[in-house]
């Protein structure tokens, strides 16, 4: 709804999306607020409680490893020989360093903080109640991944796309369990975002 009025409005698709994507996650993170104050659910101070050195440095090595994955993806899979399209140019992205700042809000601090609440701070937990702390990850990183802007229909490098996001899933799930906080899977999602954004800004500009 956001986005089909920010379109109405005249938006570039970018500024569109930021819109809509700013929107729905104020959204959700006022809705989780309210709830839990109604609830007695945890507060948002709890859920993203600090968390100890070893597992911010694992965050941020994590977020410089998953983007360096679909680039290694692609270099195998063209060394087998198998024809890999170039990863599709993406609306969301900054086309320049002008559009910086306001990507890195909406993209790297307010999606990513909505995110988490929703896939760790929830499903994850909601899925703990019932399996298996690997089945629940497993389970979470999926939806995780398939609920993400994936390109299955280009062939491989949508697949790699997927494979790139589960991972991303997984690893936050496995911070979030570890610390007990969604703090470190907060850090991994902004971090891969924001590398995702200023090489965008730069590749554009």
């Amino acid at each position: 709804m956001a986005f089909a009025l920010a379109s109405l409005f005249g938006l570039s698709p970018h500024l569109a999306v930021l819109f809509s994507t700013g929107a729905s996650s104020v959204w959700w993170i006022a809705r989780y607020y309210r709830r839990s104050r109604r609830l007695g659910w945890d507060p948002l101070r709890t859920r993203f409680a600090a968390i100890d050195r070893k597992l911010m440095l694992a965050s941020v090595a994590g977020a410089l490893a998953l983007n360096v994955f679909p680039d290694a993806a692609i270099w195998i899979l063209r060394g087998a020989g198998i024809k890999v399209a170039d990863i599709p140019a993406d609306a969301i992205g900054p086309s320049g360093i002008e559009q910086l700042p306001l990507t890195v809000l909406f993209l790297v601090i307010l999606a990513p903080f909505a995110e988490e609440l929703m896939f760790r701070g929830l499903l994850l937990d909601w899925l703990r109640q019932k399996l298996a702390a690997w089945p629940a990850i497993l389970i979470s990183s999926l939806i995780f991944a398939l609920l993400h802007d994936n390109h299955l229909m280009t062939g491989p490098i949508g697949w790699v796309e997927l494979a790139d996001r589960f991972l991303m899933g997984v690893g936050a799930s496995i911070l979030a369990l570890r610390g007990q906080s969604l703090r470190g899977s907060f850090v991994i999602h902004a971090a891969n975002n924001m590398i995702v954004c200023i090489t965008s800004a730069l590749t554009e500009a």
